[in-house]
């Protein structure tokens, strides 16, 4: 399951119908890479005008060959930068693997636009607890937690087995001492909870005894700390002590704090105060919004910290709103649900969603798509790229029209499949 970013550019290469080689050089050098037995299968100057990539390089990764000799195998290309290494990994593509890229990633866009390529997947939190992105589902990068901000630690997204609790990935604080606090205008949805009486709770994975905990913090300061972790490399619930948070305090915001060893958390959530009005998520994961809200029981019990671990008795419930608007100052759109009637205030809330797809920037990130699913998209991203180019020639027009055929065919498989229809074979 699963294409890898390496397995997509290969393929709209293919498609594109144009000459693709990959392989290994046996020399290198500041504008030319040498390959007795693929490269010197093209006659002088036919790759003039394609691209060199090399996957390798942390600079200048794709390069344009201005000569190419048969007798030799050596391709020379500019800009010239000298190779790490003499035997370097390569790829020889008729568009720049930068164009590829965006191509795919336009592809993956609107095929999700048409409802034929989604990821489905479930996101959480908890009924009258309003902390933005408090299952940690939303990461810009491996190392940055949307709406969180680390001090004096390194955080990173942990999505191994066992990462997964609630959620599918976790927030690991690691290799210093230091916190990771929910920031500013996230924090916002936080005041209706002064002047009212609050808890914190997290699901947390310690490897250090006394090394991890959640706190409650205003102005700056702490006024509740939690418990801390047992260090036993386990999941348990850590929970602060009940605090009466002051009367019309605007700065109130939650952390997560670590002393040694990793420390991971999964869900945080907040107990006690009003039931918020409107209950803050990742909207840039789902552009649509959910599709279902279930809810479970989710009691705590303090005194024995891995009870309920994983809460069951999920319904579907009804009565519920989701809104989005873009914040133009920042330049960021947000998502709230807002309640009908409002359910019970402590329940696990699973937010069935389907999202896009995203192109990973490593070359060996997984792109979650079938191998059917993943020649729609390189043969709709190979349709994009010649489209665009202003030197169509007949032979290229026909394998335009060829990949539109195509692409309209595997869509149509797609959508019908997506409807519990089999069509069979679609090529």
């Amino acid at each position: 399951m699963g294409r890898t970013r390496t397995n997509l550019r290969q393929e709209v290469a293919r498609q594109l119908g144009m000459p693709f080689i990959s392989g290994t050089s046996s020399a290198g050098g500041a504008t030319s890479i040498t390959d007795a037995v693929n490269l010197a299968r093209y006659v002088d100057d036919e790759l003039v005008g394609f691209y060199v990539y090399l996957s390798g390089e942390t600079d200048a990764q794709h390069r344009r060959i201005t000569d190419n000799a048969q007798s030799t195998g050596v391709v020379t290309f500019i800009p010239s930068d000298a190779l790490t290494d003499s035997t370097a990994d390569y790829e020889i593509l008729p568009f720049p693997a930068d164009a590829i890229h965006d191509a795919i990633n336009t592809a993956l866009l609107l095929l999700y636009n048409e409802s034929l390529l989604v990821r489905p997947f479930w996101m959480h939190g908890v009924t009258g607890s309003p902390i933005y992105n408090a299952d940690f589902s939303y990461w810009t990068s491996s190392s940055a937690l949307n709406g969180w901000t680390a001090t004096t630690t390194t955080l990173s997204r942990q999505q191994g087995t066992g990462a997964k609790w609630i959620s599918e990935q976790s927030a690991r604080l690691g290799t210093a001492n230091g916190d990771v606090s929910l920031v500013a205008p996230w924090t916002r949805f936080l005041a209706d909870f002064a002047n009212t009486s609050v808890r914190l709770h997290a699901w947390a994975n310690g490897s250090a005894a006394g090394a991890n905990r959640v706190a409650i913090f205003e102005t700056g300061s702490s006024v509740a700390n939690s418990g801390n972790h047992e260090g036993d490399s386990d999941w348990h619930v850590v929970s602060t002590s009940s605090v009466t948070l002051t009367a019309g305090e605007t700065d109130i915001t939650v952390r997560l704090e670590r002393a040694a060893g990793n420390a991971d958390f999964n869900l945080i959530w907040l107990e006690g105060g009003a039931f918020p009005d409107l209950h803050p998520f990742p909207v840039a994961l789902i552009p649509h919004g959910p599709l279902e809200v279930y809810l479970t029981p989710l009691s705590v019990n303090t005194t024995n910290t891995r009870t309920n671990t994983m809460p069951s008795g999920a319904r579907r419930v009804a009565g519920w709103d989701w809104f989005k608007y873009h914040d133009e100052a920042l330049d960021v759109a947000t998502g709230v649900l807002v309640w009908h009637k409002k359910p019970a205030a402590g329940q696990l809330m699973w937010l069935k969603c389907q999202g896009p797809l995203t192109l990973p920037t490593a070359d060996t990130g997984v792109i979650e798509v079938t191998q059917a699913e993943g020649m729609l998209v390189a043969k709709a991203a190979a349709l994009a790229l010649l489209e665009s180019n202003p030197g169509v020639t007949p032979q290229w027009r026909d394998r335009v029209a060829r990949l539109q055929r195509d692409v309209e065919t595997l869509a149509r498989g797609l959508a019908a499949n997506a409807e519990g229809v089999s069509l069979g074979p679609t090529w």
